[in-house]
């Protein structure tokens, strides 16, 4: 007897893993998820404008700067959505339980 659900199987997912999908107790939504990604990629741009090699013609331009400006303002309004959407961070879910 197939007990997997076809709804599932023309997805390409798996009855175990949709069952697990289901009844996940540590699935975040998207004001987490948009804080983390927001707060990563400026990250990774902060980290590039501080070692990127300056002089000679060539060094971080008005690009750069706009790229910093954006990614700061993409994270504090990233911020402001996972506060206005009553999320709790990944940790303190786990210990609620």
């Amino acid at each position: 007897m197939d007990r997997r659900n076809p709804d599932h199987c023309r997805r390409g997912i798996s009855r175990d893993a949709a069952i697990r999908l289901e009844h996940a107790e540590d699935s975040y939504g998207p004001g987490v998820t948009v804080l983390g990604l927001s707060a990563i990629g400026t990250l990774i741009v902060l980290l590039r404008w501080l070692t990127i090699p300056k002089g000679f013609g060539y060094g971080p331009q008005y690009g750069m700067y706009l790229t910093i400006i954006a990614g700061v303002v993409q994270a504090v309004l990233s911020y402001r959505l996972f506060k206005a959407s009553g999320e709790k961070v990944p940790w303190e879910n786990k210990k609620s339980r």
